[in-house]
């Protein structure tokens, strides 16, 4: 496959490196693990052909009003834990809430988002930075460390055996506050670095790194205690439908990103070069707002406390016979095929994601601006594909097993697409809205049944299945 890109670039007839392609495979790297030769083959041969060294050294600042906005969310998030009344939209009587489903899936929708906004202004910001090419990769790629890191941490903090839900409120909100300040420090160093030296921008490149580790560590803790309370209050047969939803949220962040980056680039720049470093020190700073509107919600969506044995109460409601009431040998099994499962299928819609962008770009000559605006497309066919299936297996007029198993089929329907059948581009775009659609509601419902398998205090419990996807 990297010889294919490469042979791509070759062909291309541009001398001008590709960035948004770099950066869908590092993304694919990201989600799927792929060896880091691939990335640095694939950004070493690019820097071969146009290094990019010559940038503007143009510094737009922040000024009172850019300070205003970070400074309003924190004080309103302050303002309502220090109410010590209920979170404003919670229901003392039932926490099983619309404002709390969506607030786990504002949760990864903000987390992806906030992933993606990075990839266009990471390769012109290592090389600014006196980096090569091969460190925006890097740059991009090395939080997986204290994610893992934050994963066993918090679950040290709060377990599923050990549940304290305000214990894990406040570690969720806490990890978010610490994480924005962290952003906001990120910005702040990055905007004063634009005329340093060069062993100085080196040098910061890798505080940098350093600060977003950290960054990545808080950004990741609140991840167990979140599925946790989310199992506790979602009742088995709402998990795949909710699910599915979570999954779009996911979709949906990564690919609307690159749309936002371009708002805030041209918010910045406003028609003149920009120093890459200042447009990503103004990223980190849309970042830091972005995490602070998510902590806000969050707070006034998740519940301070959880009637008693409420989730036993949502156990019992489960009507019809499901996973759930398999023996435990067979439960654990269906939770690692499901974990299994969705592995394979990040790790396919992400190839296909590759391949599109290339064979647009080589093939059909699409601008790379209007690349990244049929990836922003395509995450509101996610949503139109969600909307339908949800929308059965909420009224029960089709199941979750042959909703599972049409999705599979019209994603490889889909995937017929990428051969060239006289479609042209517009079959590269059926393809992509297929695949995508369709791989979030099967991703969200084998979410939902590995959730609905998952046996407490076990190796396949709600936090030890959040591992064994991350080993996946």
């Amino acid at each position: 496959m990297p010889g294919c890109i490469l042979e791509g670039f070759s062909h291309s007839g541009s001398q001008v490196p590709n960035p948004l392609l770099i950066h869908t495979v590092l993304v694919l790297r990201n989600w799927c693990g792929l060896q880091p030769v691939m990335i640095v083959a694939l950004t070493a041969a690019n820097a071969e052909i146009a290094p990019l060294t010559d940038f503007s050294d143009r510094v737009v600042p922040f000024t009172a009003v850019t300070w205003s906005c970070v400074i309003f969310p924190f004080l309103v998030l302050l303002a309502h834990e220090a109410a010590k009344t209920k979170p404003l939209l919670t229901n003392p009587q039932d926490a099983n809430t619309m404002s709390f489903q969506i607030s786990i899936m504002f949760f990864f929708f903000h987390w992806y988002v906030m992933e993606a906004l990075l990839m266009p202004i990471s390769l012109d910001f290592a090389e600014s930075m006196g980096q090569s090419a091969t460190m925006s990769g890097f740059f991009l790629s090395s939080s997986m460390i204290p994610v893992f890191i934050a994963i066993v941490v918090s679950k040290r903090m709060v377990s599923e055996s050990n549940w304290d839900q305000a214990n894990a409120r406040t570690l969720i909100l806490g990890a978010q506050v610490i994480g924005s300040i962290v952003l906001l420090v990120k910005a702040v160093v990055a905007s004063s670095t634009v005329d340093r030296s060069v062993g100085t921008k080196q040098a910061v490149f890798w505080l940098l790194i350093c600060l977003g580790q950290i960054c990545s560590f808080m950004q990741a803790l609140p991840l167990v205690p979140l599925m946790v309370m989310w199992a506790k209050i979602t009742p088995n047969r709402e998990r795949s439908y909710w699910s599915v939803w979570t999954q779009c949220a996911r979709n949906g962040g990564f690919l609307v990103g690159p749309a936002v980056f371009a708002i805030i680039s041209l918010c910045v720049k406003q028609g003149q070069p920009v120093a890459p470093v200042s447009v990503m020190a103004w990223i980190f700073f849309a970042q830091c707002i972005i995490m602070q509107l998510a902590t806000i919600y969050i707070a006034m969506a998740l519940p301070k406390a959880l009637l008693p044995n409420e989730d036993e109460e949502i156990e019992s409601e489960q009507t019809e016979q499901g996973v759930e009431e398999l023996d435990a040998k067979q439960r654990q099994e269906i939770v690692k095929q499901m974990i299994r499962y969705g592995f394979l299928r990040y790790f396919q819609t992400a190839s296909i994601e590759v391949s599109a962008i290339m064979l647009l770009e080589v093939s059909y000559d699409w601008p790379t601006e209007s690349c990244g605006a049929v990836l922003t497309a395509v995450s509101f066919t996610s949503l139109l594909f969600a909307a339908f299936s949800a929308t059965l297996m909420s009224r029960k007029l089709v199941s979750e097993s042959v909703i599972f198993a049409a999705s599979n089929h019209i994603a490889l329907l889909g995937a017929i697409f990428l051969f060239d059948f006289g479609t042209g581009a517009a079959g590269l775009m059926i393809a992509d809205a297929l695949v995508y659609g369709c791989s979030s509601v099967s991703n969200g419902i084998a979410e939902g049944w590995g959730s609905k398998a998952a046996i407490p205090d076990t190796d396949c419990s709600q936090d030890s299945k959040i591992d064994l996807r991350l080993v996946g």
